[in-house]
Order: C-alpha cells, then structure tokens, then sequence
C-alpha cells in the first residue's frame, strides 16, 4: 500500500496492508452485486508467511496484540470464507514492480506479467488521443467477463458497467462482435470495444454522459480520484475470447435419458451399447440411448466444452472439463432398477462426484479455494425419478404403490431431492439445472399396455404433473435458502407433450410409433442390428422409452436460450462470470 505505516515488524505490514485491500475487494465485489455479477471467495496473494499466519489464527499472541482492532478484520473475511490469503513466491509479486527498486530485466518481466501496454490502442486504423494515456498497475486482476445483455429504445447493446461508490463515476464499456482489437497488448480475438465515460449520479437515480462516443477511445478525467478499480477491469478485458468456453465443466446425473456409457461396465439388462443405437452419432453406439446427441451433448457444445466422458470410462485422471455419472434404469429410490440389473442410483452417484472432488480435483488444483472457485462456475444437470414412477405405475412389481398415495409418493422423492441436493451443495456445486420428469404417460411402453383413449395414459401422466410440482417449489426453496446457488428447473413436461399432440409444429411425424425395431411389440428397446426407420428426425420416439436427437435438440435449444429452463436459461445463468485473482494496490496515470 502507498499510505504510511506505523509497523515494528514486515509481517505486521504485509497484514496490515493486506486487509486494507480487502476493504476494496469488498467494495469492488458489492459494486459487482449490484449488476447480478456475482463472486465467491475471493483470493489475494501475499508473499510474507507471517502475514498469513495471522489472518488464520485467531489466537492473541504477545507479538501481535498490540496490533489495533480493526486491522484483524481480515481474520474474518478469511474464516467465513469471503477471502483467501494465500502465498506467493517473492519472484512472481507483481506488486514489487512499483515498490522495489529493480533490474531492467526484473521490470520487464513484470510489467508484461500485469499486461501493461504503454498506449491504448484499439484497432489499427485509429489513432490515439493526445496526451496519450499510459497506465502502470501494481497488481493485477484475472477476469473471466462474459458480456450481458441489456435492452436499450434503439437496440439490445452488451455491456458492463461498473461505479466507483463514493465519488459516483462509472464506465461503460460497450463489446460487439466486430474486428480484431488490442486493448492493454493482449489481443481481444472476435470483438470491437467502445467506451464511454460516463457519471452515475445515485441520489438521481440516472445515467448522464459525460464523455463522447468515439469509437475505441477511453475517455478519463482527471477529477476521478478513485478509478483504481475500474481501469483495472479494462485492463483486464481481453481476456475476454470467444474461444474460451463459458464454463469450466459440466457435470451429469442421472437415468438413460443422460447416460453416455457407464452401464455398458455394468452388470445389467440396461445398456444401449449396439447398433442401431448410435446411428446418427459420430462415435456410433456409445451406450446413449438414442439415435444420436442427447441433452448433455447439446449443452456441452454450446459451452464449448468436449461431452462430458462417462465416469466408468476413465484411466487415469479425470476430465477437468466434465464428467458423466449418469446411469440407465435406476432413479432417485435405491430400489429402482435393481431387479434389471446393477445400476448407480442418484446418491450413489453423488457419493461418486464426491470421491472425484476429493481424490483428483484437490490434487490438481492444490488449493481448497481453487476447486471452490472451479465447482461454482461450473454447471450440473440433472434427470431423473421416470424410471421411480414407471416402477409406481407397477404395483405388481413395486411394493411402493401399496403403501404411498401418489402425494406422499411424490413426497418421499422430494425428501430424497432436498438430501441429495444439500449434499452436492456442500460439495461445492453452485449452478444446478433440475429437468422435470416427462410425459410418462405416453411413452410407447406405457401405452400398450395400458387401456386408455387418446394419444397418452392420463393417470400416468398426472403422476409426473404432481412431482413436478412439488418439484419447483423445491428448488425456488433451495435458491432463496442456499447461499449462492441458483437451482434451475427444466421444465420440458408441457413441452413433451404438446410435442407428441401437435408434432407438426415441432417438425415431427410421427409421436407414437418407436423409430427402432424393439422387442415385446415396441415397448422395450431396440434389438440388435435390426435397422431403424429411415427417417429419425421426423419420429419423437427411438425405442419404447426414449427419444430421438430430433426431440432432445427441441428441448436443448429452448433451455439454452429460450424460456423453457426457469427462472433464468443456461445462456442467461452463464452469461457473466467474475473470477478475481489479484488485489489492486495502486495506480499510476501519466
């Protein structure tokens, strides 16, 4: 820090200075509350063991008692989490850059660790203001922004915006997809920037520019005292690049409708590991229980991230970018499933992830911070409980049916869901999505074998409408009580089903007959090598349970981004990531 200390020891003022930047990381994470952007902890890096030790031991020792009150602050930012101090070696403190006196080739290594550029230059055919604007940073901040949308009279515009509190100044910084640029030496690959300074005047509640227009040019004033903050978050800008993908990782659960091969190692009637599954899949039958990309192949692709690999399918490390755990014929209930088999039921799935986190995550990252960091950015769907009903709708077969009324069945499910999830909480999952159940009632193995009129089994299907239920309720329950969570539902029952009574508004032909050839008169799966129809995207089911890849990218694409995930859709629920590494200590404008 640049203010003077009254300190007897350099530990005492690496504490002191320490907490004191975490009075503005605070502000800087409230700043970023305020426009939906959300943090977890926060991480500042000290290279002094000492200064560390302190924050972590809450015990007053002779040595430090004469430190006043109110610099142990920083005790309990770190002990509730807010903020980690962590070491770094001397070598790599890029704050030394300005508080040391160093050789040339020390500087220049630093100076390019903090991606500091001499001018701001955009784009090639612009010139920069005059007097050029150079800016030094002792420290800096690593930014994952993903840009949201905000719609304006004129046009929906991407932008950020950030307040300095106590002086009212913000800037926004308006990203379009254009031409390469250059914002701080670090290319900025597929997008255009403009800024606009603007001032925000809170007692009015408004937005009043006070600057131009022009296209990549940064306006400062030199009234702004306290733009520390700001500036740092345009430096660190180009990090935004559009091959990155949105989120770190996406993690799977749950029954056929997701699973990607672990049955196939599994002792179990439940596999889809032969053709014609597979049929319209690059690798060919799989083990997905389709014609070809499921839900989570969808969802992948539009995060830009690999499909998530079966969890049995592993040798040796995990995948950091995902895994699969989900599991055919088994569902919430520990029961379900096992008389076709050994399947993974839902907690043991769970229990499965957990193991993951413990034995690889922890290894790889080190840090306990990290991997919290890592598992709240990443994302987590879910499906499953069709085949608990399925196995309801039996009661020959399922003793449940005789012993739960269709509500407190849903409600022994719903007090399995609240367990299972405040488990996959702790562990450190954040973004959760939650698929309903579908339209059971009309799949082709409900419908031929039960007497019925019309397209579906009425009563099998208002089963599914009662969880659902139960289920939304749930989950708004678990956003407002978890904190930090956002538990979003898929809700894909009335979709289904409008889907099989009006297929022709989705593309579709035909909603009741299997695409396959399947044993017991189309309502099991699909028999080896026998070929499917010919034309499977024209169909809604595959076999006598599943459906094609032409029904999954309906029911993908509309809780990517449209309205069918709630209450926000995966575009939206990862739209803007803040992951901040480095605190500010200083700035210098010249």
């Amino acid at each position: 820090m640049s203010k003077k200390q009254n300190s007897l020891s350099t530990a005492e003022a690496e504490y002191i200075a320490a907490g004191s930047c975490c009075t503005q990381l605070l502000w800087m994470k409230q700043i970023l509350s305020d426009y939906e952007i959300n943090r977890g902890t926060m991480t500042v890096f000290c290279d002094n063991t000492g200064a560390i030790n302190i924050s972590k031991n809450p015990i007053q020792h002779s040595r430090t008692k004469h430190i006043d009150i109110r610099h142990h602050f920083i005790r309990e930012l770190v002990e509730s989490n807010v903020v980690s101090l962590e070491h770094i070696a001397t070598e790599n403190q890029l704050a030394d850059l300005f508080t040391k006196p160093l050789d040339g080739l020390r500087f220049e290594s630093l100076r390019k660790a903090v991606g500091v550029c001499e001018n701001i230059l955009v784009s090639s055919d612009w010139h920069a203001p005059s007097p050029k604007i150079k800016l030094y940073v002792i420290a800096r901040l690593d930014l994952n922004v993903i840009p949201f949308s905000i719609c304006d009279k004129k046009e929906e515009r991407k932008f950020l915006m950030f307040g300095d509190v106590n002086v009212s100044v913000g800037v926004l910084i308006d990203i379009n997809k254009g031409t390469k640029a250059s914002a701080t030496g670090r290319d900025l690959v597929g997008y255009q920037v403009e800024f606009n300074t603007y001032i925000y005047t809170h007692r009015k509640s408004k937005v009043e520019a006070v600057g131009g227009n022009k296209k990549t040019e940064l306006a400062l004033r030199t009234t702004m005292e306290k733009m520390i903050s700001i500036i740092i978050f345009l430096l660190c800008i180009s990090s935004v690049n559009s091959n990155s993908p949105i989120a770190p990782a996406l993690y799977v659960f749950g029954d056929s409708l997701f699973d990607s091969g672990n049955n196939n190692l599994l002792l179990t009637l439940g596999k889809a590991n032969y053709p014609p599954y597979g049929v319209n899949f690059d690798g060919g039958a799989t083990g997905r229980f389709t014609d070809g990309k499921t839900i989570p192949d969808l969802i992948a692709e539009f995060l830009g991230l690999p499909y998530s690999l079966p969890y049995f399918s592993l040798r040796g490390s995990p995948e950091l970018t995902g895994l699969n755990y989900a599991s055919a014929t088994c569902g919430i209930l520990p029961e379900t499933g096992k008389s076709r088999g050994i399947c993974l039921n839902f907690d043991e799935q769970i229990d499965l992830f957990n193991l993951t986190v413990e034995l690889e995550l922890f290894k790889h990252y080190k840090a306990s911070s990290k991997v919290s960091d890592y598992l709240s950015k990443s994302l987590f769907i879910i499906t499953i409980g069709s085949n608990d009903y399925l196995n309801y709708a039996q009661p020959q077969l399922f003793y449940a049916k005789r012993r739960y009324d269709p509500q407190s069945f849903a409600k022994l499910l719903i007090d399995k869901y609240i367990y299972i999830f405040e488990k996959l909480y702790k562990i450190g999952a954040r973004k959760i999505i939650m698929f309903e159940i579908g339209p059971i009632g009309c799949i082709s193995s409900v419908t031929r074998k039960i007497n019925h009129s019309g397209k579906c089994v009425k009563k099998i299907n208002q089963l599914a409408v009662t969880f659902n239920n139960q289920l939304a309720t749930l989950l708004r329950s678990l956003t407002s009580t978890l904190q930090g969570s956002e538990f979003i539902l898929g809700q894909v029952y009335w979709l289904g089903y409008d889907a099989i009574i009006n297929p022709s508004n989705y593309g579709l032909e035909d909603s009741t007959n299997p695409c396959c050839t399947t044993w017991a008169n189309g309502t099991s799966a699909c028999i080896p090598g026998l070929p499917a129809c010919h034309d499977p995207d024209k169909h809604y089911f595959w076999d006598g349970y599943h459906l094609t890849q032409a029904v999954y990218k309906v029911i993908g694409t509309r809780c990517i981004n449209g309205t069918n995930c709630v209450p926000k859709n995966i575009k939206d629920l990862q739209r803007h990531q803040v992951n901040i590494k480095y605190a500010v200590t200083g700035i210098v404008l010249v």
